[in-house]
């Protein structure tokens, strides 16, 4: 407990310096996407609305609940300002999830997202959509109502949240030019394909940042010195969890 309170002192000190220098806020999303971990994560953006800064989200998490992702998901699309996601490390299935629904992301030349299908629990082992809908395909008795269910709901829901968060942005500037409705559509519609039906491979395929652009997201490469600075925010927030929630 002693060792964990060193490591959340360090955070503070860290987060604090690194919101002066950059001239931001910044949110930890830092560990598994549960409900208890996302109300805390709720509550700190919505203490950020009337803020008048950007908010960068520090995502660092191999994901979980996706009724619990969503909850967030529904707190950063109606972000009043510039929405950035840095994943200095992974953000992968729940967690790719949620920084599909910022305005842009920032990866490292390390950092991993991947698919973000939808699975469910069957004797005592998580079960994915994309990988029984495979199955079927090779004429194995599965479960497969329940895996088109889960991958419609899973399009349906990265669908909805990157329109929501696009709305927003362009009230935030009025002033920019809106991308073709075709365009768009074409984008968002290639993300469903390739990351919630398989199109990309199994649920854990990483997807790198060079692969992130080919998807058609807005991608910045990570500075060197903020890099760095999110990655050690990102380390010692983690170890600073009770351990069952690492």
């Amino acid at each position: 407990v002693l060792t964990s309170r060193v490591y959340a002192f360090r955070a503070r000190r860290l987060h604090a310096a690194m919101e002066r220098a950059l001239r931001c806020k910044i949110v930890r999303v830092v560990g598994p996407v549960n409900d208890a971990m996302v109300d805390q994560w709720i509550a700190a953006v919505r203490a950020q609305a009337k803020s008048g800064m950007e908010l960068h989200l520090l995502v660092h998490t191999n994901g979980g609940d996706s009724g619990a992702a969503v909850r967030l998901k529904h707190a950063i699309v109606d972000h009043p300002h510039d929405l950035v996601a840095h994943v200095p490390r992974f953000a992968c299935s729940a967690g790719t999830s949620i920084v599909l629904a910022c305005d842009r992301v920032v990866l490292g030349p390390d950092s991993v997202l991947g698919p973000v299908d939808r699975a469910w629990k069957r004797e005592q082992a998580d079960t994915f959509a994309v990988e029984e809908l495979q199955a079927h395909e090779a004429g194995v008795s599965v479960d497969v109502v329940r895996a088109r269910s889960c991958a419609d709901e899973a399009a349906a829901d990265l669908l909805s949240f990157r329109a929501r968060r696009r709305a927003m942005h362009y009230r935030i500037h009025p002033g920019q030019r809106l991308r073709r409705a075709s365009e768009v559509a074409a984008v968002d519609e290639h993300l469903v394909t390739m990351l919630v039906h398989g199109g990309w491979g199994h649920h854990w395929r990483a997807i790198f940042r060079a692969d992130a652009r080919g998807l058609g997201l807005d991608v910045a490469d990570a500075q060197a010195k903020a890099g760095e600075d999110f990655a050690e925010l990102a380390r010692l927030t983690h170890l600073s969890l009770p351990e069952d929630q690492r």
